[in-house]
């Protein structure tokens, strides 16, 4: 790294939340320890939300900043006690069972001195060295596609004191709401491509459905609550919700079967799947919308 370049970047806070991770926290804490990046303006942030495994043990074998949310259980909460306590200009998140490519800070951080964004998004590939079973296909094709995700984001400090923190009533799609509350005062969400992020593929039919459920849920918290009076109309609406996520699903499918992602069998397989996770998604909508008061 040249000393021209050097003198241009900013201090920078990365911020990870994390849970009982004690499987994949350090290949992330060492992953971003090889950044690219000078160490005297990098400060790592790690924020253990309740772990009840070696998850804080094995942060502490690390050269990194351990923080403590105990008082709420959300990862954006977590999130929120990491932004309040960081001392970077500029904030970078990613998540505990992510690996980050070296060159991910460096090039986020250029995408935004360029002007492309008020808040960049880098790209999250997979991280597979296998040949990939049903379920593994099904979260690669369809993972990620949100325009806001705090698996790879980057932006300045000060655009928080603009939008605000994350909402840590919810337990999915904090991300998401964050990024519409972004676009509504007038900033904009770039992606970034050099800027490249690792995510492990879900393997089995269990977690991907357990997502499924979790992210139906987060969708239900910001939809409005249902209510006797209008418990038809709710009914109705759900079902058109129903309809479209599998139509939404469906294509991407299509679409991955078509420039040759995956085989026909692969396809043929992928319909029942489909089918059951849009019901699932449906389930997690329906109990986010009925506990939308409990917090």
């Amino acid at each position: 790294m040249c000393d021209n370049e050097m003198d241009n970047l900013p201090a920078v806070s990365v911020i990870v939340p994390a849970y009982n991770e004690g499987k994949n926290i350090a290949n992330l804490i060492e992953s971003l320890l090889h950044l690219d990046y000078p160490k005297e303006l990098l400060e790592i942030i790690i924020v253990d939300n309740n772990s009840t495994d070696r998850t804080k043990e094995i942060i502490n074998q690390y050269p990194v900043k351990l923080l403590e949310e105990n008082n709420i259980q959300s990862s954006y909460a977590a999130r929120n006690t990491g932004i309040r306590n960081s001392n970077g200009k500029i904030l970078a998140f990613t998540d505990s069972d992510c690996m980050v490519s070296d060159e991910w800070l460096k090039s986020g951080i250029l995408c935004l001195q360029e002007g492309a964004g008020d808040i960049t998004i880098g790209e999250v590939k997979s991280l597979s060295d296998h040949k990939l079973n049903i379920f593994e296909k099904y979260d690669k094709i369809t993972a990620f596609r949100h325009s806001c995700k705090t698996g790879a984001l980057i932006t300045s400090k000060k655009i928080f004191d603009k939008v605000g923190f994350f909402n840590e009533r919810f337990i999915s799609g904090g991300d998401t709401e964050w990024g519409e509350r972004a676009k509504e005062k007038g900033l904009v969400i770039s992606l970034c491509k050099q800027s490249v992020v690792y995510h492990p593929l879900r393997k089995s039919f269990n977690s991907l459905l357990k997502k499924q459920i979790r992210v139906g849920y987060g969708s239900g918290q910001k939809s409005k609550k249902i209510k006797l009076f209008n418990f038809p109309q709710q009914i109705i609406k759900i079902h058109v919700e129903f309809l479209f996520w599998i139509l939404r699903v469906g294509k991407m499918i299509l679409d991955a079967y078509r420039i040759d992602k995956i085989t026909l069998f692969d396809l043929l397989s992928l319909c029942p799947i489909i089918l059951i996770f849009g019901l699932a998604t449906t389930y997690g909508k329906i109990m986010g919308r009925v506990r939308k008061n409990d917090s």
